[in-house]
């Protein structure tokens, strides 16, 4: 099947674990013998908007209104929309897909994505994983200026144009029901495509006094917890003197939010811009990985690969993330706002290693199980084999 992939960032262009997944994504598919032609932006100075080196194609063809607070380019929004519309209408020219797969569609312009809720011709698959489309749904004062002619129609209109619907999450779900009009909807959890090597299954000796060495996968932003958990990390070892390091594994971040970190910088150490295989060989040498996210996440992928190295994972289940696993049996939930609740966690984990060691052990069990790329890639064939009929 020839499947074209509309994305708004794609690898080596990411902000978070969504392109990641997508890139993942891709790549089983085609591997599984599907076409596959991916469209996605020109946000960074590349040589050739085309790529050929992988099995599919990348075409680097359109253009982006918002950065996300990176450097990558962006145009005037009309501008976008107007010329992402002509590619696309190119690329579908020229490639005659039997599908079309959207991922994240935010940033390409509000025309652009009107514009495929309107193509009839070829099935529509959207794969949601975070709200940010909802900043193209109609609000009071959208609508007003609409009316005013000063705003493009938005999109209120894109789900229920879709032939069917993917959801990373229950939650994530709930959040869109009242814009889904159709019944052609699914959850699916991202897979762990990259698997360690090997993982320890020696637990570090019990000492109350012993350091501890944690573990943060993510972005540098506040919604993200990571400044919230340096503060009381910094209060931890203030209050009871105890050592411990915090190994920050992150994008290429903004400078100002680096120089943020400087205060902590006695038990702090960032390491940016990893590859996967470099990042999973790091991560099983700490004793916690650690998810601190102070708003609801539509999943929070950071944590399977936390967990799949075998490390216990403390995280605050905000949103979807509390669908990854079960309290104590598997991962922990704390509350990110309550100090105690960390400062305990903290000490179980010096008092009691070997049930930390087992709760991690079962998280890896647990998403190696749940969320491997054969079952991914055997719902996503179902999908595309039904809405192609």
């Amino acid at each position: 099947m020839n499947i074209l992939v509309v994305t708004n960032l794609y690898p080596p262009n990411t902000i978070g674990g969504y392109e990641i997944a997508c890139a993942d994504t891709v790549r089983l598919l085609s591997q599984s013998g599907h076409h596959i032609y991916v469209l996605t932006s020109h946000c960074t100075h590349v040589d050739d908007l085309l790529d050929h080196s992988a099995d599919y194609t990348i075409d680097r063809s359109l253009l982006l209104h918002t950065n996300w607070s990176s450097n990558f380019r962006v145009y005037p929004s009309t501008q976008v929309s107007n010329a992402n519309i002509e590619t696309m209408q190119a690329v579908l020219a020229a490639y005659k897909p039997n599908a079309v797969y959207c991922w994240n569609l935010y940033g390409l312009g509000a025309l652009f994505v009107n514009y495929i809720a309107s193509i009839h011709n070829v099935p529509k698959v959207l794969h949601l994983m975070d709200l940010a489309i909802l900043s193209y749904m109609p609000t009071t004062r959208r609508q007003l200026y609409h009316l005013l002619n000063r705003w493009p129609q938005t999109a209120h209109l894109l789900i229920p144009h879709f032939d069917h619907v993917i959801f990373i999450s229950h939650f994530l779900r709930q959040r869109f029901l009242r814009h889904i009009t159709h019944h052609s909807t699914s959850v699916l959890y991202p897979p762990i495509a990259k698997l360690p090597k090997s993982t320890s299954s020696t637990p570090p000796e019990s000492s109350p006094n012993r350091s501890l060495s944690l573990a943060y996968v993510g972005q540098l932003e506040e919604h993200k917890g990571i400044f919230h958990l340096c503060q009381q990390l910094y209060e931890y070892t203030e209050y009871y003197g105890s050592c411990l390091a915090l190994t920050i594994y992150t994008f290429p971040p903004n400078p100002s939010k680096l120089r943020r970190l400087s205060r902590y910088s006695h038990f702090i150490n960032c390491r940016v811009g990893l590859d996967r295989e470099q990042l999973l060989s790091l991560l099983s040498s700490h004793d916690l990985g650690i998810f601190p996210s102070l708003w609801e996440e539509p999943f929070g992928i950071s944590q399977l690969e936390l967990m799949s190295v075998g490390i216990p994972v403390l995280s605050s289940g905000r949103g979807g993330s509390s669908e990854v696993g079960v309290h104590l049996r598997n991962i922990l939930y704390y509350n990110p706002s309550s100090r105690m609740t960390l400062f305990d966690i903290l000490h179980l984990i010096r008092r009691e290693p070997f049930l930390l060691k087992e709760i991690g052990l079962s998280g890896q069990r647990n998403t190696i199980e749940r969320f491997c790329p054969t079952k991914y890639l055997e719902n996503l064939d179902r999908t595309f084999n039904r809405i192609a009929k």
